[in-house]
């Protein structure tokens, strides 16, 4: 085979190697707008039930709530002081968003972050999941993932009022 074939050849196989991700591309974006709701559905049920579990071990924590704002939004917060609120917002097959506030107390001003938003993947076999830090994960693991800035709160109060007390 010549040279002009052996060029002709590459940009065949570029080309076709195109259309192979042309074609993936769109099955992922049909699974992801066919299954995102589900996995918003399931991730909001796993984190509510965080909330509730946490809320009945921890005493200080038992004003801890979880509640739907609407069909996009989960809000998990303290209904007293110190005030925790953790808001989950899903933006429709494209991605979850994450905000914590904090107020330790009335004397504090509060603290807001922002977390780093979650994007949906679709697997080779066209199963849509979360995508958190390059893994496809299920809506259960990322809702532990999600959920730990509320401990981490109540521990952080321990934590400094450990050290007034000493």
């Amino acid at each position: 085979m010549g040279y002009a074939a052996d060029r002709a050849a590459q940009i065949q196989a570029l080309e076709a190697e195109n259309q192979s991700r042309r074609e993936w591309t769109i099955t992922a974006s049909n699974a992801i707008a066919n299954q995102a709701r589900f996995l918003w559905d399931a991730l909001s049920v796993a984190l509510t039930c965080n909330a509730e579990e946490f809320a009945k071990a921890l005493p200080q924590a038992k004003h801890l709530i979880a509640q739907r704002r609407n069909d996009n939004n989960l809000t998990i917060e303290t209904t007293v002081q110190p005030v925790v609120r953790l808001e989950i917002i899903y933006e429709p097959g494209r991605s979850v968003k994450t905000t914590l506030t904090e107020i330790p107390s009335s004397l504090h001003q509060s603290r807001k972050l922002t977390l780093e938003s979650v994007l949906f993947t679709a697997d080779d076999d066209g199963q849509a999941s979360f995508l958190w830090q390059g893994a496809a994960i299920h809506p259960a693991q990322l809702a532990d993932i999600l959920f730990e800035p509320v401990p981490a709160f109540f521990q952080k109060l321990a934590s400094q009022a450990r050290a007034y007390s000493a």
